[in-house]
């Protein structure tokens, strides 16, 4: 009789489910936690049958636990005692020498590439990619609005003649003069801002010897975001039935897709063109009722919002620093 605790997961959804059906606390096999809340691994083997159903057993593949683990950050415990876990909650011991790929990851990796080639070269304003489902997304995204985000944030910008930038000056530009980004179209202003002053630094790209404007700006409270920093990582495939799971993971991979786009950096010259995407899905997501978008930055340590909508800024800081080195990285 194996025994599992909430310990072993990152998924919500499990350790909920552990806590609520938990008669006893002992010592968990899988990560060794003593007097915690324990059941026997089999309790758990119709939400394994659920979504086992997407993924094609393949040599090239990778085991089970290690393919869960990629595409929903599900456990807390290393690969081999996770596929030891799976194999005795689905009671198949078999498992543990099959490798797996996820049937739909290509279908989504598709879905991405077309709805882009679409927007590029096709359809700029109605694509037609019938893989595309606006409606299917709206629903999907709600599960990643957030209300929770930093009650200041930090905006950056170069110094031209190494003096203090006045506030006025550091919201976002008037849309007549506001220039294309990563979610904007030319001509639509957003306010780019950062978790941290370090991100906010490092987000436009100073050189050494520059100096820089950092505003901390105090944001309203109940704004409502759209939160794509780790979309696999957020939700629970164990929350949904398996007729919804194959949708679902598309658009999940979707919005990972959108979120790494979001967050990679653009050769200026290619811009017009690779901001399309995020440009596009930005917009939808504005007109889906939510204030802004919470994503990864590829350059700092902490994260980056763009918030779309007019209010009166708050700064309780503007403070001016000097760039003493930069990071160069580079791949042969």
């Amino acid at each position: 009789m194996a025994l599992c605790c909430p310990n072993c997961f990152n998924d919500k959804f499990l350790e909920k489910h552990i806590l609520q059906y938990s008669t006893t606390n002992g010592m968990c096999d899988y990560c060794n936690s003593i007097n915690t809340s324990i059941i026997e691994v089999i309790q758990l083997q119709d939400y394994f049958e659920q979504i086992i159903d997407i993924y094609d057993i393949d040599d090239l593949g990778m085991m089970l636990s290690e393919i869960l683990e990629s595409d929903w950050k599900m456990f807390n415990i290393d690969k081999y005692a996770a596929n030891d876990l799976i194999s005795k909650a689905l009671n198949d011991s078999n498992l543990l020498t099959y490798k797996y790929v996820n049937k739909l990851e290509k279908i989504s990796n598709d879905v991405w590439d077309n709805f882009k080639q679409e927007l590029k070269h096709n359809n700029r304003y109605f694509p037609n990619d019938s893989e595309f489902n606006k409606d299917g997304l709206k629903d999907t995204i709600e599960y990643f609005e957030i209300y929770d985000y930093p009650e200041k944030v930090f905006r950056g910008r170069i110094n031209e003649h190494n003096e203090l930038i006045p506030k006025e000056y550091m919201g976002k530009p008037p849309s007549e003069i506001a220039s294309q980004g990563r979610a904007n179209p030319i001509g639509i202003s957003y306010l780019y801002v950062a978790s941290d002053i370090e991100t906010a630094i490092a987000e436009i790209r100073p050189d050494k010897g520059d100096s820089v404007t950092i505003a901390e700006i105090a944001l309203p409270k109940n704004l409502r975001f759209l939160d794509i920093r780790s979309p696999k990582n957020t939700i629970s495939p164990f929350d949904f039935s398996d007729n919804v799971l194959e949708g679902l993971y598309r658009d999940i991979d979707l919005l990972e897709r959108f979120g790494e786009e979001l967050s990679k950096p653009v050769l200026p010259r290619k811009a017009h063109l690779e901001y399309l995407p995020t440009q596009y899905l930005t917009e939808l997501v504005k007109n889906y009722g939510f204030d802004g978008v919470l994503y990864k930055s590829s350059v700092g340590n902490g994260f980056n919002i763009v918030i779309f909508n007019e209010f009166d800024l708050i700064f309780n800081e503007l403070k001016m620093y000097s760039i003493t080195n930069t990071t160069v990285s580079y791949e042969g």
